[in-house]
């Protein structure tokens, strides 16, 4: 695939700059402004490191060619989609300031601008993998083990099938009153704090199945279990709807199904060794521990903290009313 901005050069094109030592360019700006390369001296390591050359000569860009590549994608990535994704030096400066504490950083190092030292370094934000990560913890004990534990639980407490029927109906029920309250709702307002507050509400909940010595009592826990999980659901799929470039939509997805449903079978030993050895109390007292780990993650995360769903048929867009996107590259 040969991009357009910086392209990697064919191996027809590949030649060693006198400069620096001898450099073997492997990629080049498209007028010819800036070329990347590693040093002849370095050519024998396995991944060596990648310099460029910029305004102030050839300086070091990263430390390993897979590194480059890797930049290489981000950059290309961004700059031809289509205006999903920007950089952000052509954002405001009010938000450029603001990208730091209302995104997440990726885990990818700093470099050099071939600009110059003027536009250096560049970093990159993004709010999708906080997002899939709340996702991932909500997910993991509702999908399936909390409904082996609901036949555990009404055997240990003596209530049969017919109360562990009551318990799973009432789950249900508040469920579909929350995607109800939602739908004639139409719209969160703070979505993040929302999500939060819900999956704390959700831990509670759990807790107090666990511990529940009435039916009825458990009843009501199921209700607000199912009430709250619907509502952190809703809100972070459409989230997830939101902040996700159209293009890669179905592969987010599909992690976050994986978390949701593809992960069940793991957890199903799991539930059933944690029941027989401390007892139904405990297995949903972890469930709720790992539902308060995500509110707690949405909550310290400011990306997370600070979400909002954006109104119907709004778009986004780099001006001082709207909302950075989900994924841009910050030049300070």
């Amino acid at each position: 695939m040969w991009l357009e901005l910086c392209a990697l050069l064919r191996p027809s094109e590949l030649f060693v700059h006198d400069e620096f030592d001898g450099v073997l360019v492997f990629r080049g700006e498209n007028q010819g402004c800036a070329f990347w390369g590693v040093r002849r001296r370095d050519l024998g390591q396995d991944d060596p490191p990648v310099f460029v050359q910029s305004r102030d000569g050839w300086v070091r860009y990263l430390e390993r060619v897979s590194l480059a590549r890797v930049e290489r994608v981000l950059s290309e990535t961004m700059l031809g989609s289509g205006g999903r994704l920007y950089n952000a030096c052509e954002l405001p400066a009010r938000l450029i300031r603001e990208l730091p504490s209302r995104f997440a950083p990726v885990n990818f190092p700093e470099y050099p601008m071939w600009t110059g030292k003027d536009e250096s370094p560049v970093c990159w934000f993004s709010a999708l993998a906080p997002l899939v990560t709340v996702i991932g913890l909500s997910e993991m004990c509702f999908s399936g083990p909390v409904a082996a534990g609901l036949v555990l639980l009404a055997d240990e407490r003596g209530w049969g099938a017919a109360g562990m029927g009551w318990i799973a109906s009432a789950f249900s029920v508040g469920a579909a009153a929350a995607a109800l309250l939602l739908a004639v709702r139409a719209r969160v307002p703070r979505a993040g704090p929302a999500m939060s507050g819900a999956l704390f509400i959700t831990a509670v909940g759990a807790v107090a199945l666990g511990h529940a010595r009435s039916l009825p009592y458990a009843v009501a826990s199921g209700a607000l279990i199912g009430l709250t999980s619907g509502i952190t659901a809703a809100v972070t799929g459409a989230l997830v709807q939101t902040d996700t470039d159209p293009r890669y939509l179905g592969r987010v997805t599909s992690v976050t199904t994986l978390c949701a449903l593809g992960l069940a079978p793991v957890f199903f030993p799991l539930a059933g060794v944690t029941v027989a050895v401390w007892g139904t109390a405990m297995f949903f007292t972890l469930c709720g521990g790992i539902c308060l780990l995500a509110a707690v993650f949405g909550v310290a995360v400011p990306v997370l903290r600070r979400a909002e769903l954006r109104k119907p048929g709004a778009e986004p867009a780099p001006s001082e009313s709207a909302s950075p996107p989900e994924s841009a590259p910050i030049e300070r």
